[in-house]
This record gives C-alpha cells, structure tokens and sequence, in this order.
C-alpha cells in the first residue's frame, strides 16, 4: 500500500467486482441464445479483440454483430448485445460511495470498458448520477494497468496524483497505480464494506 503527504480529496472506483459484478449466469445467458458450442465459437472470435476494445481501438459495438454474422446468426444480435450488458449492481459498495460524496469526498469510476458494455453502463447503472465524473478506458484511448491511464485521470480532475485514492479488485492494476504515485489497495466486495472503510481511513479518507 502506498502513501501521500498530499491531502485526498477524491477516491477513483473500479466498477466490475467493486460496484458492480457479471452475474454467476452469463454464461447460461448466452448459451441460452446461442447454443453452447456457438457461444464458445463466439466467445474464441471475440476474446483475442477484448483488450484492444477496452483501449478503444476496436468498437466492440460494431465487433461483436459482425462475428454474430460471421456465424450465421445475424438475427440474434441484439439479444446478444444485451446479454454482453448484463451487468448487477452492488448496492452496499454503491451506498458507501453516496455517504462519502455526502462527506465532500469526490467519487469517480475509473474502468476498462468497451464501447458496447459502456453503454449499458451509463443507460442502466446511474453511474452519472452516483459518481462525480466517469472515466471509461474505450473513451480515454489507453487502459488500467498502463500508468498513462490514471496520468490521464488526474490530468482531467486537474488534481495530483497524490490526492486522489484508487481502489481496485485487480492486483496489478493497483501495483501500477501505486508506481506512479497514486495510493491504492486492492478491494473486492467481498471483502466487505467495514475492511473498505479501513483502508480508507488509512490513507486519510474517514468515513462516519
């Protein structure tokens, strides 16, 4: 865990395993649609093009249709496209980041997405709403764990790297946030809501 002299005034959220989670049925989900053997067919097309279309270099809303159509199954498209949006939302994570905001601490996501998934993030998870300020890696061009990502994040808060404090569920992406100088601790959900409070608090983030 690192630490700052620099006074926090914001917490950066990861969104999958901290405010939100894949549910344990998405793949029962696809196959549902698609079959088992053509889910997996899919998902080999698609998996090799994931992390260019968390960066942005691939639109995963154009991808994704075209290997449907690829496989013949054009007409399943947008029943596909809504099951790659299922997402669940953690309220408990969600109400301790709305009792921060109360406090004056700033609160912005900071996720690897594609385009496709971010849609559905911010037409169905109220994130806008939830949080300060939103930060997709498809939309900023470079994604968690290169340390441009979070240079990038603290450049749009016009703030120090130092006064903002990142907590993710990914073990390197928070060793990297902590390479440039960003306090950072590893949390997921279910670790629980009183551990998160108390690494918190350890890098000068109270919480009542």
């Amino acid at each position: 865990m690192s630490t700052s002299s620099t006074a926090v005034t914001a917490v950066l959220w990861d969104a999958d395993g901290v405010l939100q989670q894949v549910p344990s049925s998405w793949f029962e989900l696809l196959d549902q649609v698609l079959g088992k053997q053509e889910s997996l067919a899919l998902l080999d097309l698609l998996l090799p093009q994931v992390e260019a279309a968390i960066r942005g270099d691939v639109a995963m809303s154009e991808r994704l249709p075209a290997a449907l159509t690829e496989r013949g199954l054009g007409e399943h498209v947008e029943r596909i496209c809504e099951v790659w949006g299922t997402i669940d939302r953690l309220e408990e994570s969600r109400e301790f980041v709305r009792r921060l905001r109360e406090r004056g601490i700033g609160c912005h996501l900071a996720t690897n997405q594609d385009d496709l998934r971010t849609s559905y993030m911010r037409a169905r998870m109220g994130y806008d709403d939830l949080l300060d300020r939103c930060f997709y890696s498809c939309e900023l061009g470079v994604a968690k764990p290169d340390v441009a990502f979070f240079r990038r994040v603290a450049e749009e808060l016009e703030v120090e790297l130092g006064a903002l404090v990142f907590v993710d569920d990914t073990l390197e992406n928070v060793r990297a946030a902590q390479s440039c100088g960003l306090p950072a601790f590893y949390w997921h959900h279910r670790d629980g809501i009183d551990t998160l409070g108390e690494r918190l608090a350890e890098l000068g983030v109270e919480v009542s």
